[in-house]
């Protein structure tokens, strides 16, 4: 899991280099004198941008899976320690995060009763909602970002377009490595509660 996050974070890291170097090159290939290397220099840095980007879609894709192999086995140990600690059946670790809409805010549910249910002391999930917060923060601003990029056509829509872009790679990597600490954490606590479970639990 962790390595996937890792992953992201090395996509990411990449991305904004990109992004930065894509950015550098709008002024002089929209200037009204604008040379040829200069359109080449922009063509080239675009290609490189998209490249990145392919590149962080693969890995979401890869590290979601992963998540939710883990996020699924939490919940179901989650139940062993709190039976009646749930509102959604089992099934909704997965199901819940494909739920249009419903998917801002019913896997951040979940995650706050397995975290409840896995603490001593059902101590306060603030880990839970640094990463929910940073991590839909980065969504919003990237789907935002790429569709003001495919639309923009003017040198200030595009710089403010990948402005909006770097930004979102930030907060995923805040997100990315806020996920960490959320897998180490939980999975802590359930391994110390273990010892006390009623059931086995599903390794992490």
């Amino acid at each position: 899991m962790c390595a996937a996050l890792a992953l992201t974070i090395a996509a990411d890291l990449f991305s904004i280099y990109a992004g930065l170097a894509a950015r550098s090159q709008v002024g002089p290939a929209f200037s009204d004198t604008a040379s040829m290397s200069a359109l080449l220099d922009w063509n080239q840095a675009q290609l490189v941008y998209s490249r990145a980007g392919s590149a962080q879609l693969l890995l979401l894709v890869v590290t979601a899976c992963v998540f939710l192999v883990w996020f699924s086995r939490a919940r179901r140990n989650g139940e062993v320690f709190a039976l009646d600690g749930f509102t959604r059946k089992p099934g909704w670790a997965v199901g819940s995060w494909f739920v249009p809409v419903g998917n801002l805010w019913m896997p951040y549910r979940i995650a706050v009763e397995i975290w409840r249910a896995s603490s001593p002391g059902r101590t306060s999930p603030t880990l839970v909602n640094a990463w929910w917060a940073a991590w839909i923060t980065a969504s919003l601003l990237s789907w935002f970002g790429g569709q003001s990029y495919g639309r923009a056509e003017e040198a200030d829509a595009i710089e403010q377009a990948v402005s909006v872009l770097l930004l979102a790679d930030v907060l995923d990597i805040a997100a990315a490595v806020l996920a960490m600490a959320f897998v180490w954490r939980l999975s802590g606590m359930q391994d110390a509660k273990a010892t006390h479970a009623q059931g086995p639990l599903t390794s992490l």
